[in-house]
């Protein structure tokens, strides 16, 4: 993935006003030459949602995106800032 992001690591989205949304997109690349890669899910919990030009496989060197959005509705976090744990997406 982009920017030294790994599964199970943290996506900071900073603070976010109640209504406002955020959107981060993370390239998932297959950095193998010769293996295809298989994609068991992309998935996400409420307040975030995901959508992703990936399939269920990614040939090799090729390359998906994956948006995830994250809208607060009456939520108040004064001084602090949301951040999401990546679920581990790929196998191969």
């Amino acid at each position: 993935m982009t920017g030294g992001l790994q599964p199970g690591g943290i996506l900071s989205f900073g603070q976010v006003p109640s209504g406002q949304s955020v959107q981060k997109i993370l390239t998932l690349t297959n950095a193998s030459t010769t293996a295809t890669l298989t994609i068991r899910r992309i998935t996400s919990g409420w307040p975030f949602l995901s959508t992703t030009t990936c399939g269920t496989t990614l040939a090799p060197a090729a390359y998906c995106t994956v948006t995830l959005t994250y809208t607060p509705i009456n939520q108040v976090a004064i001084g602090s800032t949301r951040r999401s744990r990546l679920p581990m997406w790929a196998s191969w």
